[in-house]
């Protein structure tokens, strides 16, 4: 069984969740925002999931330089944008954008892919 409490500390509200065993062995409460994934931490896994997800990894080119960060607290979540290039079944590169997001100690994010216009 899990559970979660929400605390007001200094007017920002702080998430912690636990398990009952965690409870019952009186281990000491992290909050979902102190277990957040960092920005460098976010970026490779983002760039894992983008490996796993084009059809043709070998010509895959990642921009890892500049990339889009952001931590939801209280909850922990953090969440990644990030540019790469591929090429399609014909042979054409083509350019997208990569959204993933991921919880709090759990690398095993979500990915979303759409194309970027071309400019």
């Amino acid at each position: 069984m899990q559970f979660f409490v929400d605390c007001n500390m200094d007017s920002k509200m702080i998430r912690f969740r636990f398990t009952e065993s965690e409870l019952d062995n009186q281990v000491a409460a992290v909050s979902e925002s102190e277990k957040a994934f960092t920005k460098e931490q976010s970026g490779e896994l983002c760039k894992e999931l983008i490996r796993k997800s084009v059809n043709h990894p070998s010509t895959l080119g990642i921009n890892g330089w500049d990339y889009g960060y952001k931590k939801f607290e209280p909850v922990g979540n953090t969440a990644v944008w990030m540019d790469f290039k591929a090429k399609n079944g014909f042979g054409l590169e083509l350019k997208y954008t990569a959204e993933c997001k991921f919880q709090p100690g759990n690398p095993n994010g979500e990915i979303t892919i759409r194309e970027r216009e071309a400019s």
